[in-house]
């Protein structure tokens, strides 16, 4: 996947041709679509089929010949893709799960003059941002049968991965941007269903975040 800009439009789906000996590089390459609005998220679902994770959608792909055009079948629609953090990343689950990244509007919750807010606009709703999505996939030809949040307080998971045989689902949380070099820690969480890790309260290991000093209980994350 070629993300292409921060701009919405540029990016494309790419297949490359391995070469069979011989050095690796240059590696030749068909675009197979474009105009793609910031693809990050490009996993195999276990239909066979190559799902792309655009800002605003997941759709999906069934692999033919090298070279052959595809097919955009949209999965989900609809999903933020405003703000500072609109990438979806994603990751198949078992039983048809996939685990979908909606990340926060902004770096802690502040508004155009810099001020934080209390409650969070983004946690708040039957949709919330800064959130791990689990949509469930079935039926005769694995359509959406349920979209809902799966684990909240999460700025921006664009590092995710799915243990099988354990069924652990692991996320990489990029942190509020501190001025210090250093603080706060990142961390790598695994991901229970129901549960809230935080953000923007909160950093660490339930440690309160600058601003929000007495104003969320930190030890409930």
């Amino acid at each position: 996947i070629d993300m292409g800009s921060w701009e919405a439009g540029h990016g494309r789906l790419l297949e490359f041709k391995l070469p069979s000996t011989g050095p690796v590089a240059p590696l030749a390459f068909t675009v197979l679509a474009d105009k793609l609005d910031r693809p990050l998220g490009l996993v195999r679902g276990p239909d066979g089929r190559v799902y792309v994770g655009d800002a605003g959608r997941i759709w999906r792909t069934a692999v033919h010949a090298p070279g052959s055009p595809v097919h955009e079948e949209t999965v989900i629609d609809g999903l933020p893709s405003t703000g500072t953090h609109p990438l979806k990343e994603m990751v198949f689950g078992a039983g048809g799960k996939l685990y979908i990244n909606v990340g926060s509007s902004t770096d802690a919750c502040r508004d155009d003059a810099d001020v934080q807010k209390l409650p969070c606009a983004d946690l708040e709703g039957a949709r919330p941002r800064a959130a791990i999505y689990e949509a469930t996939l079935g039926g005769s030809d694995f359509t959406l049968q349920v979209l809902r949040p799966y684990s909240r307080g999460l700025r921006n998971s664009v590092a995710m991965a799915y243990v099988k045989g354990a069924n652990v689902l692991l996320q990489g949380e990029n942190s509020i941007d501190y001025p210090d070099e250093a603080l706060p820690f990142e961390k790598l969480d695994v991901l229970r269903d129901g549960a809230n890790y935080g953000w923007p309260y909160c950093v660490g290991a339930r440690e309160p975040a600058r601003g929000y000093e007495k104003c969320f209980d930190c030890a409930t994350t």
